[in-house]
């Protein structure tokens, strides 16, 4: 994640996408057998928090599917996620972006 972040915190589209799905627990595309192995080893990780801000970023920069991905972590988000999401969107270039900073080592 230390490359996607670096790409993502310089507006990166793409990059802010492949975060979201990161974040959203989504770690690993294609098929769904690949995707069961990539939850097994990394365990099922996801900040819907972050992933709303990547996905929201993504989406103002034209990513295909991001505002669709955006829209349905945003129905999974509490008042005050919401409100972290929002809060987290005004200074998104500081945003804590790679794995061990959201997860931990």
């Amino acid at each position: 994640t230390e490359w996607l972040c670096k790409a993502a915190h310089n507006n990166y589209g793409p990059a802010q996408d492949k975060l979201g799905r990161i974040y959203s627990g989504d770690l690993v595309e294609g098929a769904r057998l690949f995707r069961r192995a990539g939850t097994k080893l990394f365990g099922p990780g996801s900040d819907n928090v972050y992933a709303y801000m990547w996905f929201y970023l993504a989406a103002m920069n034209n990513v295909d599917g991001a505002a669709k991905r955006r829209d349905e972590v945003a129905r999974k988000l509490s008042v005050k996620d919401q409100s972290d999401a929002n809060t987290m969107l005004q200074n998104w270039r500081g945003a804590p972006c790679t794995w061990n900073e959201i997860y931990g080592s």
